[in-house]
């Protein structure tokens, strides 16, 4: 019933694209970049049945730098904010969770909670909160395991001139399939995926 994670995650120079933040950026906005972010966090969680509690402690530090084909490095924008940035913070959630696989399922749902708050610092400048909600759907269509997988949710920042690093991503493989890796930036968003999964062949699907 009791579970402590310690995770430390580091990515050496990715190269990444910024387009501006807000949803009016255009793509032709693109600059390229190279980032480099380091996440830290300790978390305790606690089950209850088939829900979860967890708090924790967080503290990421992100280097932001020109790419090394790009122009001088005062040709780009502002608001790439340049430099090595961080913040610190405290983050807890709630999440039921009735799906009869974590990796595959095929029926059940997930309702989860979340909220994360940074005190700032004169360093950093990130004094934030941060909620969001989550909901997830999976149901059995078709013979044999064709799965109809539906996710709703939203996240929400609270703060005043919040800098770059700490804004909402949206884009890539993990929410927005089918758009560039963190293609939009902004203090809020809200999501709708649906999808029909289906197998092929052994362990392989498609979707």
């Amino acid at each position: 019933p009791l579970a402590v994670d310690v995770t430390v995650d580091y990515d050496k120079k990715i190269k990444n694209n910024f387009f501006g933040v807000g949803s009016a950026t255009r793509f032709s906005d693109r600059v390229s970049y190279t980032r480099e972010p380091l996440v830290t966090s300790v978390a305790l969680s606690r089950g209850f049945g088939r829900t979860v509690g967890q708090a924790g402690v967080k503290y990421v530090s992100i280097l932001n730098e020109p790419a090394q084909s790009s122009e001088d490095q005062t040709a780009l924008p502002a608001a790439l904010e340049l430099g090595r940035r961080s913040y610190a913070s405290v983050f807890g959630s709630v999440r039921y969770d009735s799906r009869e696989s974590f990796t595959n399922p095929s029926a059940g749902i997930v309702l989860q909670g979340e909220a994360e708050v940074s005190p700032g610092s004169s360093a950093s400048g990130a004094k934030f909160g941060r909620v969001a909600a989550w909901f997830q759907s999976y149901s059995v269509l078709f013979f044999p395991k064709t799965v109809f997988a539906l996710r709703l949710g939203g996240q929400s920042l609270f703060g005043d001139s919040l800098p770059m690093h700490v804004l909402l991503p949206l884009g890539g493989s993990n929410n927005l399939r089918g758009s560039s890796l963190d293609r939009y930036l902004d203090k809020s968003y809200a999501l709708m995926n649906a999808e029909l999964r289906f197998p092929l062949v052994g362990r392989l699907g498609g979707m």
